[in-house]
Formats: C-alpha cells, sequence, structure tokens
C-alpha cells in the first residue's frame, strides 16, 4: 500500500463543516461510530461530494457516523479493497 493509500490514525468529526473542506478528489473515506468503530467502507471520483451525499442521504445506519478519515486515491476501488482487508 502506498502512502497515498493510508488512512490516517485521526478521525476528524463528520459534520457539513468538517466534510465541506475535504478534497475535491478520487479516493477512499472510512465512517465510524462514537466508539470509533469503522461502520462503513467508501470511495468516490470526489470524495467531498461523496461525503456531504452521505451527511444528506439521511441513511438510519450511517446517521451513527460520528467521525471520519480519508485516503487520496487515484484508484479508489483498489483503495477500497485494501481498507477491507485492512479493517476484517
Amino acid at each position: 500500500m502506498t502512502a497515498v493509500e493510508q488512512i490516517g490514525d485521526d478521525f476528524l468529526p463528520f459534520n457539513e463543516k468538517r466534510a465541506s473542506k475535504t478534497p475535491q478528489v478520487s479516493g477512499t473515506f472510512v465512517l465510524a461510530d462514537k466508539a470509533r468503530e469503522v461502520i462503513y467502507i467508501g470511495m468516490g471520483s470526489n470524495i467531498n461530494k461523496a461525503l456531504l451525499n452521505v451527511l444528506k442521504g439521511g441513511d438510519s445506519c450511517l446517521s451513527k457516523a460520528i467521525f471520519f478519515q480519508i485516503a487520496i486515491n487515484p484508484d479508489p476501488k483498489k483503495g477500497v479493497a485494501n481498507l477491507f482487508i485492512i479493517y476484517k
């Protein structure tokens, strides 16, 4: 895994203000609950837009997301596959 694919150790608060500051590039993201347990692994050609869509989507399962992390990755599908391996 390259440094670009690595998700950082620090979770950020998952809210519209913070998510709107994420880069508009392709990559992966992880959503976590208040205990910082991963509840969702996602990807997008625009991380910023993907995170904001999750916030506006109203999915009851994802409403438990309190924190997030991102990783810039030119191949988000490969990045998601790597994250599933890591969090398995």
